[in-house]
């Protein structure tokens, strides 16, 4: 049973943070470091690190904005990961409408505990009709929703292509053109982008809209 997971910032330098993940048993000995150590290094290039050394929850952290480094480690027995925040980045920064950069790690990994190899790499076997079906939910809930529907436009699941790892998103109405909806503008499509990513860590890699 996994303990409920607390992000805890260090004292010494308020940019870190560190998660227990009492009750996980995924990283074994082997620590894993993964990080943007100068201007010259792709942020894609060790989000693909992370992927390739099968650490997910790594990767989809990486590939968003808000974070700098990613370490996977454990201590007598306890898995953990620290976070480093990107500079001028703070943790009470808000996430989309409901979150902070605080509470979204958590908030993820509780989220996907019954399906642990998502989060902290190990490979699974994929059924990819129910994959999808989890794919068009999200799509459904997703805020952004919201904001399309306002827009008197409509915004729907339209394929994935587990080969590119590519997620297909269909926007329709008046939000079949971005200068009539806000809902299907480079910011929005960021937003569901993102989270889409960090939703589905192991599988979207990169997204299309159309």
């Amino acid at each position: 049973m996994l303990d409920k997971v607390v992000l805890k910032t260090s004292e010494k330098n308020p940019s870190v943070g560190y998660l227990l993940l009492n009750g996980m048993d995924t990283v074994g000995s082997q620590r894993l470091d993964f990080a943007l150590t100068n201007t010259e290094t792709s942020r894609q290039d060790v989000v693909q690190k992370a992927r390739d050394a099968k650490c997910a929850l790594a990767g989809a952290l990486l590939n968003t904005p808000y974070f700098k480094a990613v370490s996977v480690f454990s201590v007598k027995g306890v898995d953990c990961i620290s976070v480093v925040l990107m500079d001028g980045k703070k943790w009470e920064d808000p996430i989309g409408t409901q979150s902070t950069i605080a509470s979204f790690i958590p908030a993820l990994i509780m989220k996907n505990y019954q399906n642990l190899k998502t989060i902290i790499g190990k490979d699974e076997a994929i059924d990819i009709d129910e994959l999808k079906t989890k794919m068009d939910d999200f799509v459904r809930n997703h805020p952004l929703q919201v904001i399309v529907e306002r827009d008197e436009g409509s915004l729907a699941f339209d394929n994935f292509n587990p080969k590119t790892g590519t997620l297909t998103l269909r926007f329709g109405g008046k939000c079949s053109s971005s200068t009539t909806c806000v809902g299907s503008q480079i910011s929005s499509k960021n937003w569901i982008s993102r989270d889409a990513m960090i939703e589905f860590p192991n599988h979207v890699k990169q997204m299309s809209f159309s």
